[in-house]
């Protein structure tokens, strides 16, 4: 309802207010609903398996990833699961719930922190409570390609976007020659990196790294966390029209951790992509910077 009235100059004498209805479209009345799992593990169950930023990476992604789709989406739904939160029982339940709530026209981003380690070049992202007795009984608590695989294929939403941030940390998996590590198993998790991707039908942008930089971190976060939030945060709206395309985060992320590491590390460390699909508006320029500062 809206009611005008007209004064004279001198504001003494008023007209009758006219008033009439206005009915106004929501804006956002088509726009996708947006989804974003967020998980995040620095203190596993077992003590060799300590990170200390996975955590907080996890939890400023969600929140940045939240700042910049207002406006862009009709609702924005975020799940965080964080150190305990994280166990192998409650990813898959989230899943199961997030597969009853997100529709095929929903945008969905998953976002993983923690540990990802390559056993016979297949490659496995470690819950929380993993405990590592032998090779055989840790494979059966862990998440596997084949069961990363499956739990993305649950979710209807045909535009989405996988970020994994992985870390070694000291304990079993760090290595006593680093020439021997750099040359051996960087390829091999990229190459298991690689099928994952192509499996999962979905676009995924990877940190492919020993973690011999990203456990002590830059500024606050992994290398690949940072590059990412300084992305969200508009420096990868490459065409400066106001969106973030996932294009232009995938992009701007590849260049910015190989830029940091080239500077700041004995090695260059990339990061491995694959675009599936068209790509898409993922948030704007013209929220708050969120914690990437």
């Amino acid at each position: 309802m809206v009611s005008a009235t007209i004064y004279n100059k001198n504001n003494t004498i008023a007209s009758e207010p006219v008033t009439t209805e206005l009915t106004i479209e929501d804006p956002l009345k088509d726009a996708p609903d947006f989804y974003v799992l967020s998980i995040g593990i620095s203190e596993y169950r077992d003590e060799g398996f300590q990170l200390k930023y996975a955590r907080q990476d996890a939890a400023c992604v969600a929140q940045t990833f939240h700042e910049r789709g207002k406006g862009l989406f009709r609702n924005i739904h975020l799940t965080t699961l964080l150190d305990k939160k994280a166990v192998l029982a409650n990813i898959y339940k989230t899943f199961e719930r997030l597969s009853t709530e997100i529709k095929v026209s929903d945008i969905f981003v998953l976002f993983l922190a923690g540990h990802g380690r390559v056993f016979d070049g297949n490659y496995y992202f470690i819950p929380q409570d993993a405990l590592y007795l032998n090779p055989d009984l840790f494979k059966k608590a862990i998440l596997s390609d084949k069961d990363l695989v499956n739990l993305f294929q649950k979710i209807k939403a045909l535009k989405s976007l996988i970020l994994i941030d992985n870390s070694y940390s000291a304990g079993i998996f760090a290595s006593n020659q680093l020439a021997q590590t750099l040359n051996c198993n960087t390829l091999e998790e990229k190459n298991a990196l690689y099928r994952l991707m192509r499996s999962s039908g979905r676009t995924v942008l990877a940190a492919a790294t020993l973690g011999l930089y990203g456990v002590e971190g830059y500024k606050g976060h992994s290398v690949f966390t940072y590059a990412l939030l300084k992305g969200l945060k508009g420096f990868a709206d490459f065409n400066n029209n106001g969106l973030l395309s996932i294009n232009e985060l995938c992009d701007y992320v590849r260049f910015e951790v190989s830029k940091i590491t080239e500077k700041k590390c004995i090695y260059i460390q990339t990061s491995v992509r694959l675009t599936q699909g068209n790509s898409f508006a993922i948030g704007c320029t013209e929220e708050n910077a969120g914690c990437g500062k």
